[in-house]
């Protein structure tokens, strides 16, 4: 319904203030701007912004096999937008891959 969908809106946009502040008094500690950034995701899971920003703070945090396992499922995520043929005809323009062939 729409009031779930103000709330989401208004508790997406109270995580990112929360994180901003976390970012801004902790400078050597990351953990808790890293997991109000995890719960902002769970609100807008494809929020580009948001993903960077997951990926810079595990850098932070030397979380190296998560950010393997990361960029790993956005490429399934991106290979499965390719497989059912959404970079075709009208978005063909916009392919991020338009010389590899299509997946089998």
């Amino acid at each position: 319904s729409a009031e779930i969908g103000i709330a989401d809106v208004k508790r997406f946009n109270f995580l990112l203030e929360k994180a901003d502040q976390e970012k801004s008094m902790c400078a050597e500690d990351s953990s808790a701007e890293f997991a109000t950034v995890v719960e902002a995701l769970n609100i807008a899971p494809r929020s580009v912004l948001l993903w960077v920003r997951k990926i810079f703070l595990m850098k932070t945090l030397k979380r190296w096999d998560d950010i393997a396992l990361e960029c790993e499922k956005n490429s399934c995520d991106v290979a499965k937008l390719e497989e059912v043929g959404i970079f075709s005809l009208d978005l063909s323009d916009i392919n991020p891959y338009p010389h590899s062939s299509p997946l089998h």
